[in-house]
């Protein structure tokens, strides 16, 4: 019997370890309603001979998808619909190599402004509501209990903030938000903190880079800041990676790539990678995460996708805790055999 259960924990435990190995990208698309899926090779990017083909993840029930996010502790994906005025949440589950949905399409916000939505670790999520000019946060205990009544929380708006215009791609981490904005024609990179005070929430508003064109999206890694943009002074239009530090000491930021038609939003993959949605080319670029400093760099196609919009890798990696006690199980059974 014990070698019964000591074979049927190693399987078991081998299973969860090749799935704590599975990654997968995760994308949305505004013009096809959808968000799509691959799974990434574990070689990276370069091992690939040519761009990888997407799988249906949700094919019914978005009207215009936009941003996405991804809250590991509880496997949740959250969509905002911008053409739907809802943001939702999907509880998915993993294989090795497939990515699914749990149950049903659940509404976390109705009639909500939402076009970008970033989330931290305790699940709580912050979305950009571009006509009203303003950065907004769901509280995660509503979030968790699927309420749909609760009002969002104005954490910053452009009428307190001089610096805030319109806006878009909007990404957090356990301190900070950052986000992109369309001040006046040109676009910004602004950062504020993830709980503002009470008073005065505007001083602690700042902003990152300003530059003449458009930008588009954001995402981070530990050290730097990845965002995206497009210069459509020129014909045809240029989009345009750019990196910076995170931290913004020396607020210069350095152009990795300006081969893009029309970038949209970025995510890291936890690694050495970041990807880039080319919306305009159809396809979603990645560029290496790790540079001890930022140059301008090689970029390679990894998915065609139409209208690729809004990315973020997720992973079926069991939580420390779980791991854990089946480590403890298969000590002890094997002690015992």
């Amino acid at each position: 019997m014990i070698q019964v259960f000591l074979g049927s924990a190693v399987l078991c435990s081998v299973a969860m370890a090749e799935l704590q190995d599975a990654k997968f990208l995760l994308m949305s698309s505004t013009r096809l309603s959808k968000v799509m899926y691959v799974a990434l090779p574990h070689g990276g990017p370069d091992s690939l001979s040519e761009p990888l083909k997407p799988q249906p993840l949700i094919e019914t029930g978005l009207k215009s998808p936009g941003g996405i996010c991804w809250h590991p502790g509880s496997h949740s994906l959250y969509v905002a619909d911008v053409g739907g005025s809802a943001v939702y949440k999907y509880r998915l589950g993993f294989s090795a190599t497939s990515v699914h949905i749990v149950g049903s399409q659940e509404a976390v916000a109705k009639d909500v402004p939402a076009k970008w939505v970033g989330c931290d670790v305790l699940g709580n999520l912050y979305f950009s509501d571009e006509t009203g000019k303003t950065i907004q946060k769901i509280d995660t205990q509503n979030v968790m209990r699927g309420k749909t009544t609760a009002k969002p929380i104005i954490l910053y708006s452009a009428a307190t903030v001089s610096a805030m215009g319109a806006p878009n791609g909007i990404v957090v981490d356990n301190f900070r938000m950052y986000w992109v904005d369309d001040v006046g024609g040109s676009g910004a990179v602004m950062t504020g903190l993830l709980t503002p005070p009470d008073t005065d929430a505007a001083a602690t508003a700042r902003t990152f880079a300003l530059k003449d064109n458009t930008i588009d999206g954001v995402c981070i890694t530990p050290n730097n800041l990845i965002f995206t943009g497009t210069d459509e002074s020129v014909d045809p239009p240029k989009g345009i990676v750019y990196g910076m530090r995170k931290a913004g000491d020396d607020g210069v930021e350095v152009v990795i790539s300006d081969k893009l038609k029309g970038p949209a939003g970025c995510t890291w993959d936890g690694d050495g990678t970041v990807y880039v949605a080319d919306a305009a080319g159809n396809a979603v670029m990645a560029i290496p995460s790790n540079m001890g400093v930022i140059t301008p760099y090689k970029i390679t196609k990894t998915v065609d996708f139409e209208d690729a919009t809004s990315l973020v890798v997720v992973s079926g990696t069991v939580p420390i805790g779980l791991a854990t006690a089946l480590s403890s199980i298969i000590f002890m059974l094997t002690v015992q055999a």
